[in-house]
This record gives C-alpha cells, sequence and structure tokens, in this order.
C-alpha cells in the first residue's frame, strides 16, 4: 500500500506542478472569451504555499535515482503542490479546469501513442484531443452543476427507496445516457476528425464502426467512476476529479478511436484502421 502511495505522489505531483505553474503564466487574452485571467492574482494566491514548494533545481538534482526522487516527492512537497493547486483551482476555477484537462489529455494520448505500432510522435493528433478537451471541460463546467440541481432522486427515490442513492445515480445516468451519447461523442467526432485532416465521409465513416464499442466501454468505465463523483467529491473538484480519471479513459479512447490512418483523407472508403480494432480487442476487459 505504501509503495502504490509512493507511486501516486511520484506520477501526479509533477503534473500539479506543471499545471500549477501553466495557470500562473497563462496569458490574460488565453481565456478571457471565458473568463479573466489574473497572472499577478494567481501568483499572489500561491504565495503561501511557496515555501512548501520544491524548486527546479531540487527536483532535477533528485532525479538522480528512483529512491531519492520518490523521496522529494515525498508527502510534505506533494501536499504543498496539491495546496497549490487547489487555490489557483479556487480562484481562477474555469481556466485551471481546461489548463488541467487539455495536458492530462495530451499526457493520456502520449502514453497511448507510445503503445502503438507507429515510432512516429503524431502531434497533430494530440492537438485534436487537447483542443476537444479544453472545449468539454466548457462543457462540463455548466453541466455538472444543472445536473446536480435537476437530478435530486425524484424520478428513481420511490424505487429505490434511498435519497443518496437515487440522486446519485440518476445524476450519473444523466451524463451517461444524456450528455455523453448525444454531446459528448457528436463533438469528439467532428472535431477531431476535422483536426486530424479527415473528409466528413471519413469522420462518419469512424464514427460509425467505433461509436457503439466506444460507449460499451465508457458506461462500463465511468459509470463507477461518476457514480464516486457525484456522490462523495465536492461540486468543486468533480471537473479536477474527472480530469483525473480522464487521463486513464483518454488512454483508452486514443487507442480505440484516435488513429484515422485507415480513414483516408482522399479516400473516406478505406475501412476501419487494423490498429484501432485491434487496440479495442485488448481493452475488452476494461
Amino acid at each position: 500500500m505504501t509503495t502504490a502511495m509512493t507511486m501516486t505522489r511520484s506520477t501526479i505531483a509533477p503534473l500539479l506542478l506543471v499545471l500549477t505553474m501553466m495557470a500562473q503564466t497563462a496569458p490574460v487574452d488565453a481565456f478571457s472569451p471565458i473568463q479573466a485571467f489574473s497572472t499577478k492574482t494567481a501568483a499572489a494566491a500561491t504565495a503561501s504555499t511557496a515555501a512548501s514548494l520544491p524548486t527546479f533545481d531540487s527536483l532535477t538534482q533528485s532525479i538522480g535515482t528512483d529512491s531519492t526522487f520518490l523521496v522529494a516527492l515525498s508527502a510534505p512537497s506533494f501536499q504543498g503542490l496539491l495546496s497549490a493547486y487547489t487555490t489557483v483551482l479556487q480562484q481562477h476555477t474555469l481556466p485551471t479546469q481546461i489548463v488541467t484537462g487539455a495536458t492530462l489529455a495530451v499526457v493520456g494520448d502520449a502514453i497511448a501513442q507510445r503503445t502503438s505500432a507507429s515510432k512516429v510522435y503524431d502531434s497533430r493528433r494530440a492537438a485534436s484531443f487537447a483542443v476537444f478537451d479544453m472545449a468539454y471541460r466548457v462543457l462540463q463546467h455548466y453541466a455538472f452543476p444543472w445536473i446536480i440541481h435537476n437530478c435530486h432522486g425524484q424520478f428513481l427515490g420511490p424505487a429505490l427507496h434511498d435519497p443518496f442513492l437515487a440522486s446519485t445515480l440518476e445524476q450519473t445516468l444523466a451524463n451517461q445516457l444524456v450528455i455523453v451519447p448525444f454531446l459528448y461523442y457528436p463533438a469528439f467526432f467532428a472535431l477531431t476528425g476535422f483536426l486530424q485532416g479527415l473528409t466528413p465521409d471519413g469522420t462518419v465513416q469512424r464514427a460509425r464502426e467505433t461509436f457503439f464499442f466506444l460507449m460499451q466501454r465508457n458506461l462500463m468505465f465511468w459509470i463507477p467512476v461518476q457514480f464516486i463523483q457525484f456522490g462523495y467529491v465536492a461540486e468543486e473538484y468533480q471537473i479536477p476529479f474527472v480530469c483525473v480519471a480522464g487521463l486513464i479513459w483518454t488512454c483508452i479512447l486514443s487507442i480505440l478511436a484516435g488513429s484515422t490512418q485507415g480513414y483516408s483523407k482522399d479516400d473516406p472508403e478505406g475501412g476501419v484502421d487494423d490498429e484501432v480494432m485491434a487496440s479495442a480487442a485488448v481493452e475488452t476487459s476494461n
């Protein structure tokens, strides 16, 4: 258990450090259509925890061996990073959610690309995942409060006789059976297909051949995750929670439908990518 916690800290702490620095240094214009973002305010907000943050030099010097690296990311430093990130999240909620989602989407896709047959990193594919994730975090920012406000057990309560279970299950199913199939996946296929250079016919073909496959695995993975989210995670932390869970899901999604090699830009009849279907078969246990 201790080893698992140490490995988790060593994985998450650098991500939190990167996300915090990105949120602090993001230009004002980057998020001005959505929410004003003040670099000075973000710096002031994290000043109180700066003493507990490891410096860049101390981190790089401690990566000499795995053991010293884990020591550098021990509980105090991890808690400092988490505290700094939480402060920025509270002060600049939507921009931080967007940066968090996009960063973890790129990380997840990079992991997925490492497992693929191709040895060349597809930056265009990674960019399409990042852009899609940023757009979807905006939707979640407004959709989650609406779901929580409108799904509070009035439908399932009489049958389940448990207000907590009824409301949590209603919120989970509202997202998984309404938003995901009718908003998430159409936007995913359309936007990533466009950014990756697919023709409209190629985009539709890829959606037809992978949608039900992806939806099945989506429900298997996300229903338990979002039951925990809606039932046990405070509302302000729900999007960061699903972003972290989404790092795992992005790997699955990228492997199953991220590749467009079999959907020729010039020949939409090229057929489904063998890599997509082979990778999907590997993921049947998820």
